[in-house]
């Protein structure tokens, strides 16, 4: 494996490992569900300009939806969350960043949450992020 290669898997992981704990910084309080989808989770892309070095051929979106319909499978609480995903300049070193719009409920949940992703990090972006 050559020194690029082995670059590429280490931020392909990172990048999974990013948005998976984006999606899991909301504090949902997990359960695994008999199978009936019991969260739901409203995506919404709101653009931004994209990392201008990614590797592995896929998007953001895809890899968002992945990571959303596996916890939408895993958590058994019947709710709803809207989280609005970009790319954005963030810099200093942070992958991303997640900030609280709105809460309410019992127990107090997120009900809307912004989450942004750096475009100035080098990404792997897995062109098949629903494969394992």
């Amino acid at each position: 494996m050559t020194e690029k290669t082995f670059r590429h898997r280490q931020v392909g992981r990172r990048a999974k490992t990013v948005i998976a704990s984006a999606v899991l910084a909301l504090g949902f309080t997990a359960g695994l569900s008999d199978g009936a989808s019991a969260l739901t989770i409203v995506r919404n892309f709101t653009g931004g300009t994209a990392a201008t070095t990614t590797a592995g051929g896929g998007n953001l979106v895809s890899i968002f939806n992945a990571a959303a319909d596996w916890w939408e499978m895993a958590i058994g609480d019947a709710f709803t969350v809207k989280l609005n995903f970009s790319w954005a300049a963030i810099g200093g070193g942070t992958l991303g960043d997640h900030t609280l719009v709105s809460q309410s409920g019992t127990p107090n949940r997120e009900t809307e949450g912004n989450i942004r992703f750096d475009n100035g990090t080098s990404w792997f972006l897995d062109s098949t992020p629903h494969s394992e």
